[in-house]
């Protein structure tokens, strides 16, 4: 048996923004078990019951850095009331040093530890191309703090010149979430696209998720978002058997 199948809803950001319930059914529609949330959401006692009504899990819930310190708790406080077991640090640059970055993660991952939850990082190609203290920044941080978790982006690990292979191996137990994405490298850079359609070895990378919690899919930007998200997760069902 495989993981459950979840969407990062950043992936539909406009359709959100344009109606949030109605774009949810329409995940649900799709056959996805559940969702990961960023941004403002609706207020939790009304989001909670329409969630459920739905079918539709929290895997967990992307916030910045910046967010994180500017207040954690009211992320935390959303994260328990829904349900789920997972806040995401989705986003840093090194401010001024990723030594201070990890300073804050260390403090951030402890403190949720001991509100009965757990951090996770979300890595983009930046933290692989930057290196800090002998090794890319990704595995700095994730050597700062034992409490802190990864979620391992697998397109942005290709991206950022990694073989997704080897970090899956490397933080198996610490990466309950796994971000499925494909990437190829277009006029303006890399650009995200359908699952199977670009550059990186999904087939490997699936082969690797022992211990993972949820596998969540998520395309950055797509001129059908919608019609994206379904057949990301046909591709995906087809290809866990």
């Amino acid at each position: 048996m495989h993981p459950p199948i979840g969407l990062q809803v950043y992936s539909l950001r406009e359709a959100l923004a344009q109606d949030f319930y109605g774009t949810l059914e329409q995940v649900a529609q799709m056959g996805y078990t559940g969702v990961e949330l960023f941004g403002n959401l609706p207020p939790i006692p009304e989001l909670k019951p329409r969630l459920e009504e739905l079918g539709l899990e929290v895997a967990g819930r992307h916030a910045s850095l910046d967010q994180l310190t500017a207040g954690v708790e009211p992320f935390l406080e959303e994260v328990r009331a829904l349900g789920a077991k997972y806040l995401v640090c989705a986003w840093s640059k090194a401010n001024p040093t990723w030594a201070q970055n990890a300073d804050s993660l260390a403090e951030l991952a402890e403190h949720t530890q001991r509100a009965g939850l757990r951090l996770l990082y979300h890595n983009h190609d930046h933290e692989i191309r930057e290196g800090f203290a002998g090794s890319t920044a990704l595995d700095y941080l994730l050597s700062r703090s034992e409490a802190l978790g990864a979620e391992l982006d697998i397109a942005w690990l290709h991206a950022g010149g990694a073989d997704p292979v080897t970090y899956l191996r490397r933080y198996a137990a610490r990466a309950p979430l796994l971000h499925l994405k494909d990437v190829r490298k277009g006029g303006q850079g890399w650009e995200t696209v359908e699952l199977g359609m670009g550059e990186v070895n999904l087939k490997a990378a699936l082969a690797q998720t022992t211990g993972a919690e949820w596998l969540l899919i998520e395309q950055d930007h797509s001129p059908d978002p919608l019609g994206s998200a379904r057949r990301n997760l046909e591709w995906l069902k087809r290809h866990l058997g």
